[in-house]
């Protein structure tokens, strides 16, 4: 197992007899690899040593983009609601999520969208805070992927294509992932208040579904149903 796993004899002996000694993260993949453990179990084995690494996924794991992810977001219709990755590539959106939040079928990140994209950044009251706190929350909920290729050209792409991204990037602000108040001004119906609330899904922890519930004592719920009747919402739900 020693050799399977790359790691000393003598080492992995302390290990299996439960020896207080450090296992980093990538050890820890070494010999979860070596047991060919499952996906469920690798993170039983993360767990066991007290970790919470990113979830790799077998080219055989459930995809998003499919019929459950589709009914998924549109159960929640009028309601926007959106699926996004770890890099906040857009998963699957419903028509209320296009429609209120401005984003088009060649919108694929949220983060590329809002800083590239005007008609999409200003339907936000609040556009500046908003701008800061992404900024702040992506890099905090990437933290473990900044040697991950795909994280240095994204953030290479929005250095290159905003200024303000670029300066809110070099600030090293940091903010935690939580639920909080939006406002959008849509051009048809007008202002509308949400209570943003994120949940990461069970079976795959690389994904999260973001939901837009109307604010109470507003009213956002009878401007969703107007717009839900203007649109018809007879479509699916795109998927990306």
């Amino acid at each position: 197992m020693a050799v399977l796993a790359g790691v000393g004899t003598s080492w992995y002996t302390w290990l299996e007899q439960g020896r207080d000694i450090k296992v980093s993260e990538s050890v820890a993949r070494a010999i979860s690899g070596a047991l060919r453990l499952e996906p469920a179990e690798q993170m039983y084995l993360f767990r066991l040593l007290d970790m919470n690494p990113t979830l790799v996924l077998s080219d055989d794991s459930p995809k998003f983009g499919d019929a459950a992810c589709d009914s998924l977001v549109n159960e929640w219709l009028p309601n926007p609601a959106v699926i996004i990755d770890k890099f906040w590539n857009l998963r699957a959106i419903n028509e209320a999520g296009e429609d209120v939040l401005g984003l088009g079928a060649e919108d694929s990140n949220l983060l590329t969208a809002f800083f590239t994209k005007q008609q999409y950044r200003n339907r936000y009251v609040d556009a500046d805070q908003i701008a800061q706190m992404a900024v702040a929350q992506f890099r905090a909920d990437l933290v473990n992927q900044f040697d991950d290729e795909r994280f240095t050209q994204l953030i290479a792409f929005l250095c290159e294509q905003s200024s303000e991204f670029s300066q809110l990037w070099e600030s090293h602000e940091v903010a935690e992932l939580q639920s909080k108040t939006k406002e959008l001004q849509h051009p048809q119906v007008g202002r509308l208040s949400f209570s943003v609330q994120m949940w990461q899904l069970a079976d795959r922890e690389d994904m999260r579904l973001i939901l837009h519930l109307p604010e109470k004592l507003t009213d956002t719920k009878a401007k969703l149903t107007t717009l839900a009747n203007l649109r018809g919402d007879i479509s699916l739900p795109r998927a990306i």
